[in-house]
């Protein structure tokens, strides 16, 4: 077996063992952690502003790895709270209560299996967040890092990185939806969305539509390789320019272009 797929291979094992440990806790616990991991990926995109200006003195989008670190790091701290205090409400509860038995053993591995589930995917987001930084020092993937299920799947469904980058999703929209206005000679669609023409004239916008290379990544949607690039960081830091691209609903432009160029589309009379 490859070392191409490590990270699946850590993925399952952790997996496995957070399934073991809750058959050992039992529900009662792994109730409590499971509304810790669901506190983790709801409020982590939330709190991870404050802890990146707080402890780099970051007021705006990063560097994939300084956006990462702070990621963890509000992650580790919901965690920790939700966990502290729920042991202190069960610890309550158990005075009154007697030894668990196997029924509420079965339903802590089942939870366990669950709780897993939510915080292997979220240990694979910080790892795709990372993906340039990990291409750049380990191209010939020794680490098995890159690549892999867990990495594709999140890659795909990557449900955190809207949340924690709004803008940069914004910005994604925005220039999928210049690249294929210029593609299917649609730039009437474009000007039906208000201020939208005149914010992807714009010359930064115009160098981001030059670059092949960026733009495949902005197709697929990797927002870890598109915050990578300065071009991208140095725009999302420039309040105007985050203003003016506020003012118009992209996403509702990329739509309608991508279903213009749908096959469907193309058969119609």
């Amino acid at each position: 077996m490859g070392s191409a797929v490590t990270l699946d291979i850590v993925a399952a094992f952790v997996w496995v063992v957070l399934v073991a440990l809750g058959w050992r806790s039992g529900a009662l616990r792994q109730v409590v952690r499971i509304i810790a991991a669901v506190a983790v990926v709801a409020g982590s995109s939330s709190v991870s502003p404050f802890v990146r200006d707080t402890l780099f003195e970051s007021s705006g989008p990063a560097t994939p790895g300084v956006e990462a670190l702070s990621l963890l790091l509000s992650g580790i701290f919901i965690y920790a709270g939700v966990v502290f205090a729920g042991w202190l409400a069960v610890r309550i509860l158990r005075m009154a209560s007697d030894t668990l038995g196997k029924l509420d053993r079965f339903a802590g591995a089942m939870l366990g299996a669950l709780k897993g589930l939510i915080l292997v995917y979220f240990a694979v987001v910080l790892v795709v967040l990372i993906e340039n930084p990990l291409t750049e020092h380990d191209p010939d993937n020794a680490l098995g890092l890159q690549g892999g299920r867990a990495a594709t799947f999140v890659k795909a469904h990557n449900v955190l990185a809207p949340w924690q980058f709004p803008n940069l999703r914004r910005l994604h929209d925005a220039l999928v939806g210049g690249a294929l206005a210029v593609e299917l000679r649609a730039q009437d669609r474009v000007r039906a969305h208000g201020r939208a023409a005149d914010f992807l004239r714009r010359e930064a916008l115009q160098e981001m539509l030059a670059d092949e290379a960026l733009m495949a990544w902005v197709r697929e949607d990797n927002y870890a390789m598109t915050l990578a690039d300065a071009r991208v960081r140095e725009l999302l830091n420039d309040r105007e320019a985050v203003e003016a691209m506020r003012q118009v609903h992209w996403s509702t432009l990329r739509d309608d272009l991508e279903a213009l160029s749908s096959p469907d589309a193309a058969n119609e009379p």
